[in-house]
This record gives structure tokens, sequence and C-alpha cells, in this order.
């Protein structure tokens, strides 16, 4: 009689995809919707509180005028003449009328804010260096492939050789120039007039006022 015999080894389990990452992401509604008519409500107060709100953006529009008329006024022809003497950044300086003073200071312009092709030239054109900042991004063509994108899924979960061979450009970079702390210096390697220009390219000036007591 013959013998039936069990493997004790256990068999194996299938074990099931890993979920593409794209398909299973949260959806975001688009566009615009739109507004339901709304009750009114009667406020006491709100008027002034409006009034207020006025009076403050007229106030912010005002400032940004003498912010200008400052700048305007000396502040730029100082940094420009103090910098040209020194061949490199100027001091910052401290400004004062009456009660009132403020801290005057040169920065660099913020890598946040990209020099525009037309900043580019004018900067080479006077022999100003500028840097160039990096970031990558998915390229646009494949941002709706759902075969790349479920290779990249796979790729996040479990390391795919020759990905990028199999999905040339997939990933993308994108360069911004920007103002660097030897372009600001560079400027003043110039004359006044060429300075003026070329310095509002690479910088700003920030003034912070306080009011004292007499």
């Amino acid at each position: 009689m013959a013998k039936q015999t069990r493997s004790s080894k256990p068999q194996s389990e299938t074990k099931a995809p890993a979920p593409n990452l794209f398909e299973v992401a949260g959806s975001v509604q688009v566009g615009a919707k739109a507004k339901p008519s709304r009750p009114e409500l009667a406020l006491k107060g709100l008027k002034r509180y409006a009034t207020i709100c006025q009076q403050l953006a007229d106030l912010e529009a005002e400032q940004e005028t003498l912010r200008g008329d400052l700048i305007a006024g000396g502040i730029l022809d100082h940094f420009v003449q103090a910098g040209c003497q020194r061949k490199a950044r100027p001091e910052n300086v401290r400004g004062v009328e009456d009660t009132a003073s403020a801290s005057i200071e040169l920065r660099k312009r913020s890598t946040n804010s990209a020099l525009s092709e037309d900043d580019q030239e004018l900067l080479k054109a006077n022999g100003i260096e500028f840097g160039t900042q990096t970031e990558f991004v998915i390229g646009k063509d494949y941002c709706s492939n759902t075969e790349a994108l479920a290779v990249v899924s796979a790729a996040l979960q479990k390391e795919i050789p020759d990905f990028n061979k199999k999905y040339p450009g997939f990933f993308q970079k994108k360069e911004k120039a920007v103002a660097t702390d030897d372009s600001l210096n560079q400027v003043f390697q110039h004359g006044d007039n060429i300075a003026r220009s070329l310095l509002q390219v690479v910088s700003v000036i920030g003034i912070k006022p306080t009011l004292g007591n007499k």
C-alpha cells in the first residue's frame, strides 16, 4: 500500500503587488465653485472696522511711496558713492531726522527672486558674476504617463535597474540665475552711473525705522 507523505516545508505565500502610489493618491477637486448667496447679518462696528482696513491699505500705499522717495532722495546715492570709493559693498548706515532714526541696509537680492533674462544680459555686459540655483522636477511629458508613473511607484518601493535608460528625460532640472555676494561687490568696480543701474538689479535696500521721544 503506497504511503502518502506530506512535506513539512510551508508553502510560499503569494504577495499582493504593491499598489501604484499614483493611482491611490487622493484627488483634489480643481476649479472655482459658484458662491452661494449668503444671508445678511447686522454687525455693530463693522463700518468702523472696514474704515480702518481701508485706512491701513491707504497708509501702506503711502508707506511704499515714501520708501521709494527715501531711496531716491539720498540712500541710493550714498551706497553708490560709498561703494565705488571702497570698490566693494559699503557699510550699512543709520538714517536720522529729528526724533526718528532707521537702520539702512544694503542687502543682496534674495535667491527667491530670479534674475530675468534682461537682468542677466545687463550683468554679463558689465562683467558681473551671478549664480545658478537648480532644482529637479518630473518632465511635463511624463506627468500623465501612467506607465512611467507606475514604474516610478515601483522604484520608490524597490530599486529598479536601468530606470533612466528606460525613461530618458523623466527627471528634469530647473535652473534660475540668482545674485550672489560677488555680484554685489563687483557692482562697485564700475563708475557711479553704471553702478547705480547694476545695484538695483542685484540688491535690495532695507529700512527699519524707529521713532523716539523728544
